[in-house]
């Protein structure tokens, strides 16, 4: 199995009925796709606003929206550019009953998960940890480093491929069951995995990196 283009996301159309949580992100975002995926996959009916990154006013929400542009930027100080989200402006935003989570997609899939256990996203595998560790301080940033820093294209390009490799040979051991990386089964690796998977089009088509 191969890393590459092999992005399987479970996802569909919302559920017409009104949503018990709303969402509040960029479309674009892979950070807010984290979280759409996994709602997607526990069923749970979600209301998404998009934030208009037109919108120029200067009142909280808009001011988080013009963060939002920033967001994905390559910033060579933080290994995450979503690590060092701190005010309730950052999205993406989580609402649930009186909680609003923001900012961090580690603290919104965890509150996810303590919410609504079944289906788990949890594994009984030894290395989940370790893997969605590394797509989420390592992988994760050197796409996103790849994709807007035209300027580190010959590096980004070594790295990314160092990084596959690093995929491919730990999917090689679970995958071959399954679409999924721990084959038959879908886990919070896939939801931290899928979004940036799916940058690997725009990179060839903007950055000539295969």
């Amino acid at each position: 199995s191969n890393s590459r283009g092999s992005a399987v996301v479970p996802y569909s159309s919302p559920p017409a009925k009104r949503a018990p949580l709303r969402l509040y992100g960029s479309e674009t975002c892979p950070y807010t796709s984290r979280i759409r995926i996994a709602l997607e996959f526990k069923g749970i009916p979600v209301q998404v606003s998009w934030r208009n990154e037109n919108d120029e006013s200067n009142d909280a929400d808009s001011i988080g929206r013009r963060r939002t542009r920033r967001m994905l930027e390559y910033d060579e100080k933080s290994v995450d550019p979503i690590k060092d989200a701190v005010s309730e402006t950052k999205l993406p935003i989580l609402e649930y009953h009186d909680h609003r989570i923001s900012g961090s997609s580690d603290a919104i899939l965890k509150c996810i998960e303590t919410n609504f256990p079944k289906p788990s996203l949890r594994s009984h595998h030894k290395d989940v940890s370790d893997i969605v560790s590394f797509v989420r301080d390592t992988f994760s940033p050197i796409m996103t480093k790849a994709l807007y820093n035209p300027d580190s294209s010959d590096c980004a390009e070594k790295e990314l491929n160092s990084a596959f490799a690093k995929l491919d040979s730990a999917m090689a051991k679970h995958a071959s069951k399954g679409p999924y990386f721990y084959g038959s089964r879908f886990t919070l690796v896939d939801v931290y995995l899928v979004p940036f998977l799916l940058l690997d089009r725009p990179l060839a088509y903007f950055r000539g990196i295969e």
